[in-house]
């Protein structure tokens, strides 16, 4: 998956563009329709659950929190993988 994404934890308003490569995949869920554009609204979430890494896009937990276990993903996710390994790269402008 590659994103546009801000670094919330740098000052300013620094946007990157980053490749993330989830491995030994587990489980996947996305509830969209095929060929369609989807704008991210509330986020991309990197949680790790015991030894599973899952990649949470756009879930809506409710008063800004965050999934606290991987049951609360699968009912709320509106789109989330999970798996072994997640490898993160910064890619070129």
């Amino acid at each position: 998956m590659i994103f546009h994404a801000r670094n919330q934890s740098l000052d300013g308003n620094v946007w990157k563009n980053v490749k993330i490569i989830v491995k030994d995949v587990e489980e996947f869920h996305a509830h969209v329709r095929g060929n369609e554009s989807y704008s991210i609204c509330s986020g991309v979430k990197l949680l790790r659950f015991g030894d599973v890494w899952c990649i949470d896009i756009d879930g809506d937990y409710g008063n800004n929190m965050d999934p606290q276990t991987m049951d609360d993903i699968r009912s709320f996710g509106w789109c989330y993988v999970t798996g072994r390994t997640v490898e993160v790269y910064e890619l070129d402008d």
